[in-house]
């Protein structure tokens, strides 16, 4: 099966990668390599599978502009498109629904089964109905595309264990088989990677964070949107910066316990990327009580908080307790690492589109 991946990369993150001398696939691969978002998680793992994949960052105009000097190509939004006709995959598995105008769309979904991953803000009806399949980490997305005529299928996010050979190579000179709940020097007490904003569609995840920045005072927090915070937010003394991919994982792996948060768009379902890389990195993950938390992980393997003042308590609880609480972080990694990866997510994906060439 021959497919393309195509992806979308935050602007600020881009803004870190620049272009050196190399062809396209070279400086391609440089910047998969810093590890952001799903990186080359889907294609590296549908590979494994034994089939043909490419990744497309559609929106890194650099990057664009070199394959487009390299085929003969126009505009910022021709090189994508023509990448996807020079492969002729039989998949196109979008990562981003708004990477194209929808009448776009209409027109791959004539040549080829047209893919994607969901789990964000709705992209609204118009766009979700251009594709054949939808795949979400959101249990109530499943009805909702449904409803729409495409086919949904819930398939969680996941961890790439690949990513500690890419931070600690001296530690680990091949990808790691096993867990690795070992000492990288745990020296971040308490960590928040993600976003902020104000106002926010996290606003129960806002007064959290602000509740955890007030009461632990060696709470730290890196990520985005500091600039919509007021003058004098407790959050503003607490923040280190962007990290973004290799970095994050970095400090994920030297963390002690990560708090976790959703947004309002994921209605008390946990779904996001922070609880696997957390647990992945052996840091405690500390998240929202939410209703399908335990479907996904055990008792004994995560930490989970009600309130605000219940998410401070936890906290000092497990700072206070170093042995209890590296041992349900050593847990809730080898959780991660049996269930929650992305070679096992990929076999699954593999299977679904399979079944859907096979069928049409």
């Amino acid at each position: 099966m021959r497919i393309v991946v195509v992806d979308t990369y935050y602007d600020d993150f881009l803004k870190t990668c620049p272009i050196g001398n190399g062809n396209y696939q070279e400086e391609l691969n440089k910047v998969l390599a810093m590890q952001f978002a799903t990186a080359d998680f889907y294609s590296r793992n549908l590979r494994a599978q034994g089939h043909d994949v490419i990744d497309i960052i559609a929106n890194h105009e650099k990057l664009q502009e070199r394959w487009a000097a390299e085929h003969g190509c126009g505009t910022l939004l021709r090189p994508a498109w023509e990448q996807i006709l020079l492969h002729n995959p039989d998949v196109i598995f979008f990562q981003d629904l708004s990477i194209f105008p929808i009448d776009r769309l209409h027109a791959l979904k004539n040549s080829y089964l047209l893919v994607a991953q969901h789990s964000c803000p709705w992209a609204g009806d118009d766009s979700v109905s251009c594709f054949d399949i939808i795949m979400t980490s959101f249990p109530h997305y499943v009805p909702r595309i449904e409803a729409l005529g495409v086919k949904a299928v819930y398939v969680p996010l996941a961890f790439e264990p690949s990513v500690v050979d890419y931070c600690f190579p001296d530690v680990f000179p091949v990808v790691p088989t096993e867990t690795i709940q070992m000492d990288f020097g745990r020296i971040h007490d308490c960590v928040f990677i993600g976003g902020v904003g104000n106002p926010s569609h996290w606003k129960r995840g806002m007064e959290t964070l602000e509740t955890v920045a007030r009461d632990i005072p060696t709470f730290k927090w890196w990520g985005y949107g500091v600039e919509t915070l007021p003058t004098g937010n407790i959050l503003k003394q607490k923040y280190q910066g962007q990290a973004w991919g290799r970095e994050m994982y970095e400090i994920l792996l030297r963390s002690k316990i990560v708090l976790n948060r959703h947004g309002e768009v994921a209605q008390n379902f946990a779904n996001n990327m922070r609880l696997y890389e957390a647990t992945g990195c052996g840091a405690l993950l500390l998240t929202e009580d939410a209703s399908n938390i335990w479907d996904l992980f055990r008792g004994g393997e995560i930490a989970t908080y009600l309130t605000p003042g219940d998410a401070v308590q936890k906290i000092k609880h497990y700072l206070a307790h170093e042995d209890e609480r590296a041992d349900i972080a050593s847990r809730g990694q080898r959780r991660t690492f049996a269930d929650h990866t992305y070679a096992k997510r990929m076999k699954q994906v593999s299977d679904v589109l399979i079944g859907a060439l096979q069928a049409a």
